[in-house]
C-alpha cells in the first residue's frame, strides 16, 4: 500500500483534503475528506486520515503500508498497540509494517472543543443525551455523507443533514458535516462491520485541528462485545497528540439505552433515525432489522407511539427477522421478549419474537450459500457484486435485487 500525493483545495465553500490510495496490484484511488469553508479552522492537513482509514483493510490482506509524508508520532506508537489487539481477535488480521518518512509531534495548547459522531441514531442520542448535563458536554455533531448514507444519495443525508442541524440550533451547540469516500475504497477490501472504525477515527483525524476530544457511540453492552470495527480498547488508540478519541455507552445495550434514556427525551423521538437500507429515500423504512429492533425497543418503554419518523409495527416483518447467533443478536430479541413477558402485555408481539428467534435458529440453505458467495467476492472480486447489490439507481432508491434479497432475509 502506497499513500501519496496529498493535495487541499479550498473554494468559497468547501476545504477538500484528498491523497492517493494504492492498493498492492490494484489500481490507485483518490480518497478524500470534505467540509464547509466555515471548518477551516478544525482541519489537520496530515496523512494521518488516511492512514486510520486503510490500517485495517491492509492488515487483512498482509499489505505493508508506505508513507510518503507527514503523520502522528503519537498515532504510528499506537498501532503496534492495534494490531496487538486486532490480531489477538483470531478473524485474520495480520501484523504489517509501516514506513513513514516525517512524523509530526506537536501539541497543539490553544483551546480544544468537543465532538461526537451523530446520525440520529440510538447510540448517537444516548451518547449525546448522556453528556448533555455534564462537565462533559458535547459542543459538536459530526454528521457524516459516505459512511451510512451512501454518496449517491443525496436526498436522504440533505434531509438528514437539515434535521442533524436543527437539533444543533435547538441545542445551541454546532453541526459539522463531512464528506468522504473512505468507505467506498476501503469496503472492497474489508467488510464493513471491521472496517467502518477507522473511517470513523480518518474523520476525527481530520478535523483533529480544532477538536481536542471525540465521542465515538458504541453499539453493544461490554459483557456482549465481540470483535467490530468500533470496540473500546480500539477507538482510543486512534488517539494523537492533538485529539483523543472515547468509545462511549457500553454500560447499556441498545434496549437499555432507549429505556433509560431516548425513551425519555422528546428531541430523540422527534428525530430519531436508525435505518439501514434507505428504500425510496425513507428516514425510516419501518421493515428492515434496524428499524424493527429499535421500534420493539420503543414497545417495551411504552413510547413508539410517541416517536415521530416511524410507522406501524408489522408483525409479519417481525416474525420475518433473522437474529445472527454467531453475533448474540439474539440477546436483542431476548431481551425484549423478557421485559414484555414480565410486564404481560403486547402478547401478539411475543409470539412474533418468538417465532422469529426459533426460525433464525435454523441454518437457512439461501443464507449460507449467500454467505459463500460474499466470501467469494470479497476475496477474489474486490467486493463488486457486494456493491452492486447495494448502489442507488438513478431515482436514489435502493435496487430491484436489494429488495429482493432483503425480503428473504438474505440482508439485515
Amino acid at each position: 500500500m502506497l499513500i501519496n500525493n496529498i493535495h487541499v483545495s479550498k473554494s468559497k465553500n468547501l476545504i477538500h483534503l484528498s491523497a492517493n490510495i494504492k492498493f498492492k496490484n490494484q489500481k490507485a484511488d483518490r480518497m478524500y475528506f470534505s467540509t464547509s469553508s466555515i471548518n477551516a479552522s478544525l482541519i489537520s492537513y496530515d496523512y494521518s486520515p488516511f492512514l486510520a482509514s486503510v490500517l485495517l483493510p491492509c492488515m487483512k490482506k498482509g499489505e505493508d503500508i508506505v508513507i510518503d509524508g507527514t503523520v502522528s508520532k503519537k498515532l504510528l506508537v499506537n498501532i503496534e498497540k492495534i494490531m496487538d489487539l486486532v490480531t489477538s481477535w483470531g478473524v485474520g488480521f495480520k501484523h504489517i509494517n509501516i514506513q513513514s518518512g516525517i512524523t509530526n509531534h506537536a501539541y497543539l495548547k490553544n483551546k480544544r472543543t468537543s465532538a461526537a459522531f451523530f446520525s440520529a441514531g440510538v447510540d448517537s442520542f444516548y451518547t449525546y443525551l448522556k453528556h448533555k448535563k455534564t462537565n462533559s458536554k458535547i459542543q459538536n455533531l459530526i454528521l457524516i455523507h459516505g459512511f451510512d448514507i451512501p454518496l449517491e444519495n443525496k436526498n436522504l443525508f440533505t434531509k438528514t443533514k437539515k434535521i442533524v442541524e436543527s437539533i444543533a440550533l435547538e441545542e445551541k451547540i454546532k453541526a459539522i458535516s463531512v464528506t468522504t469516500n473512505a468507505g467506498e475504497i476501503v469496503e472492497k477490501v474489508l467488510i464493513w462491520d471491521l472496517s467502518h472504525g477507522g473511517v470513523l477515527a480518518a474523520v476525527g483525524l481530520f478535523l483533529g485541528k480544532g477538536i481536542g476530544r471525540v465521542y465515538i457511540p458504541g453499539g453493544l453492552k461490554k459483557s456482549e462485545l465481540f470483535p467490530y470495527g468500533t470496540y473500546p480498547e480500539l477507538d482510543k488508540l486512534w488517539s494523537t497528540e492533538k485529539t483523543q478519541f472515547l468509545h462511549d455507552g457500553t454500560e447499556y445495550n441498545r434496549l437499555g439505552k432507549i429505556m433509560h434514556v431516548v425513551s425519555k427525551s422528546d428531541l430523540a423521538l422527534k428525530h430519531l433515525r436508525v435505518c439501514t437500507q434507505n428504500i425510496k429515500g425513507n428516514y425510516n423504512c419501518s421493515r428492515c432489522y434496524k428499524c424493527l429492533i429499535t421500534m420493539i425497543g420503543l414497545v417495551c418503554s411504552n413510547s413508539l407511539q410517541s416517536a415521530k419518523t416511524f410507522k406501524k409495527l408489522d408483525l409479519n416483518n417481525v416474525k420475518n427477522m433473522y437474529y445472527d447467533y454467531r453475533l448474540k443478536y439474539n440477546l436483542q430479541g431476548e431481551a425484549n421478549l423478557e421485559i414484555l413477558k414480565k410486564e404481560n402485555r403486547e402478547h401478539e408481539l411475543q409470539e412474533a419474537i418468538k417465532y422469529s428467534l426459533e426460525n433464525s435458529k435454523k441454518q437457512k440453505i439461501h443464507k449460507k450459500l449467500f454467505e459463500v458467495i460474499a466470501s467469494f467476492d470479497q476475496k477474489y472480486n474486490e467486493r463488486r457484486l457486494y456493491r452492486f447489490v447495494f448502489k442507488m439507481n438513478k431515482k436514489q432508491d435502493r435496487n430491484l435485487i436489494f429488495k429482493t434479497l432483503g425480503k428473504i432475509g438474505a440482508l439485515k
